[in-house]
């Protein structure tokens, strides 16, 4: 069936009134679309043959006299020939073609109307020929659930009748049964009673037995860190500097060395700002050691201030002091900057 956004186009197409911007689009449609191409022919069709059918009306022959006239005139008013008879007449000598250019606007809407309906009658006409076939095949499909049901009722009825009597003897069977389970599970009740009695005795002793362990647990567990603490304790060495520069005099830091695990932190203040070729290092001095030992180099922020996690590439068992000194950029195997702040 053609839509009716493509109908609407076609009667406006056949009347030479669609937009420019849908012609395009439009006649590729016709071009691939058959029924719509058959649409459009009849439509044309039937616009030349309501031409055809009005007849000719020649002007009135004082017309051309009366134009003629009004030419040699030319400097006359507008007005004046919007009252004249010259206007009167062609007013007279259109109407007839105006009628007919909105009978044939008319024509086209009814026939438009007439070839919808009549496609709607069709498709009405097909679903009542589908409906009826689906009423006979469904009325088929009862008659033969019917029949079907009439014989599945007589089988049940024998399933059912074999049924009771199979329940009959299972209800004298287990009457039977019944009264030997009673006297079973009886017997069985009086020996559960006995071993319940019996594990409540082991649950108590199990439960002071718990809460011993427990006790003694919660005591080694406080002792063990209580050693752990003193040893993690010994295992840290933790250093305080100050400043040596008057440049600086508020500058300070805190260090901490883990022997056990060979890494520290540095956590700097108020460090004074340095040239982009500079850069501060730190060391630490180990009496074992000639030489302090180079921690690596470190920047400040705008404040100052610098947070910083540092090792060494010899192990360090025993720190004695801290150091920072200034070294140029990329630091220095040995201190040779100025030494900014120490560690007491």
């Amino acid at each position: 069936m053609i839509e009716d956004r493509r109908k609407e186009q076609a009667s406006l197409y056949a009347l030479e009134t669609l937009p420019e911007a849908e012609v395009n689009e439009f006649e590729k449609a016709v071009q691939t679309d058959a029924d719509l191409k058959q649409l459009v022919t009849e439509l044309q069709s039937a616009l030349d043959m309501m031409v055809f059918a009005f007849p000719r009306i020649s002007p009135p022959d004082e017309l051309k006299p009366k134009i003629l006239h009004q030419l040699d005139h030319r400097e006359a008013p507008s007005h004046a020939l919007l009252g004249s008879p010259v206007s009167e007449g062609r007013r007279g000598a259109w109407f007839p073609w105006t009628m007919a250019a909105m009978l044939a606007v008319a024509c086209l809407v009814f026939f438009t109307t007439d070839r919808l309906l009549r496609e709607q009658v069709t498709a009405l006409n097909l679903q009542k020929e589908a409906l009826t076939g689906q009423v006979d095949e469904l009325s088929r499909q009862r008659d033969s659930s019917r029949n079907q049901g009439n014989q599945k009722s007589g089988e049940l009825q024998q399933q059912l009748t074999d049924l009771q009597q199979r329940l009959q003897q299972s209800t004298e069977k287990s009457q039977t049964d019944k009264t030997g389970l009673q006297s079973d599970f009886e017997q069985k009740l009086s020996d559960l009673e006995k071993e319940k009695a019996a594990l409540k005795e082991q649950v108590e002793a199990i439960a002071e037995e718990n809460e011993r362990l427990t006790t003694a647990l919660k005591a080694a567990q406080a002792e063990l860190l209580a050693a752990q603490s003193r040893n993690a304790l010994s295992q840290v060495r933790v250093g305080m500097l100050t400043s040596l520069v008057e440049s600086a005099p508020k500058a300070v830091a805190t260090t901490v060395w883990d022997t056990e695990q060979q890494k520290g932190l540095l956590l700097a203040e108020n460090l004074a700002p340095i040239a982009a070729d500079s850069d501060y290092q730190l060391w630490l001095i180990d009496a074992r050691y000639p030489n302090p030992i180079n921690a690596g180099i470190f920047k400040t922020d705008a404040q100052g201030n610098a947070r910083v996690n540092f090792k060494t590439d010899f192990r360090v068992d025993t720190v004695d002091k801290f150091a920072v000194t200034l070294e140029r950029r990329g630091g220095s195997v040995r201190p040779q900057g100025k030494t900014v702040l120490v560690s007491n």
